[in-house]
């Protein structure tokens, strides 16, 4: 039902949110912003990044007509057609890329409640507890403040161990741990050699987790599971190629995308052909026995629908 109408005048509004809003004669949809004391321009967003949203009708009495529903949403009157607005209490916050069209790979939230992004064109940009634009990793680990700073590799996936290292999963660069140091981090960078047997078995990293025992996991889209062993620096990592005989070696299956670890101790890693689960408790590595998940023609609540998960 209609609760409000109004014709040919400019408005002021306050929403169930307490957020007040503008559209003034011969200007533009505002919302006050009361930590900087003033009008900031409302904004669309679509793939060619954002733009102030505005109607030729506005420069000549503001709204033409809008009215507002029971359910707090403004139908506004466009010079062509009408707009349904429905204002939310900052439920997000639009980030722009530092290339255009850029794909997001990975994000991450560390335990200082810093955001990291990591994209398809090697950057890695972190942003501060309130999406404050902190700076950009580089290749020598230096946090700089630049948005045109490159890292290098493309980061498919973040993780932090207890000691606030962030480890960072590329898509073709291995494992790159950075160790805090100072305003920036120390990198140290893990990957296949075929002539060490207990190196990381494949430089496609897809997913890091660590279950309830402690034991960090690694996801390689390749490779398998990665069980990571050692003292850091000086990491080992037991995988197909030298530990796990109850594993299968079919292609599909080394192909990770995703690991967690559930409440209960079980850990579950999606592969392109399947789900993998095993007990994160278990005495050697070479004691955990992997049970595999596929799909079934019948469609059943106890059973995947899709191979790849």
């Amino acid at each position: 039902a209609i609760t409000e109408y109004i014709k040919n005048r400019a408005f002021i509004h306050e929403d169930s949110y307490g957020q007040i809003w503008l559209l003034p004669a011969n200007g533009r949809l505002a919302c006050y912003n009361p930590e900087k004391h003033c009008f900031e321009t409302a904004y669309t967003y679509n793939q060619e990044g954002k733009k102030e949203y505005y109607d030729p009708s506005f420069n000549k009495t503001g709204a033409i007509s809008y009215l507002f529903d029971q359910q707090k949403n403004l139908w506004q009157c466009r010079e062509k057609g009408f707009d349904k607005i429905s204002f939310s209490n900052n439920s997000y916050h639009y980030i722009p890329s530092p290339v255009p069209n850029t794909e997001i790979r990975s994000l991450f939230i560390d335990s200082d409640q810093r955001l990291w992004v990591g994209n398809k064109n090697g950057y890695v940009e972190i942003y501060d507890s309130k999406q404050n634009y902190h700076g950009s990793l580089n290749a020598s680990g230096h946090i700089i403040k630049n948005r045109k700073t490159v890292f290098g590799p493309r980061i498919y996936c973040f993780f932090e161990d207890k000691q606030h290292r962030i480890w960072m999963g590329s898509r073709e660069d291995g494992l790159l741990i950075a160790e805090p140091n100072g305003e920036g981090y120390k990198l140290f960078q893990y990957t296949s050699n075929p002539g060490n047997p207990y190196g990381i078995n494949c430089n496609a990293i897809y997913s890091i987790c660590e279950d309830k025992q402690g034991h960090i996991w690694i996801g390689t889209y390749g490779g398998g599971l990665n069980l990571v062993e050692g003292t850091f620096p000086g990491l080992r990592f037991r995988h197909i190629g030298n530990s796990f005989p109850s594993a299968t070696p079919q292609e599909e299956y080394l192909k990770i995308r995703n690991i967690h670890c559930t409440t209960s101790g079980i850990v579950m890693a999606g592969s392109t052909d399947g789900l993998i689960t095993f007990s994160a408790d278990f005495r050697s590595p070479d004691d955990i026995q992997f049970y595999y998940n596929q799909s079934t023609s019948t469609v059943s609540y106890t059973h995947l629908r899709a191979h790849e998960t």
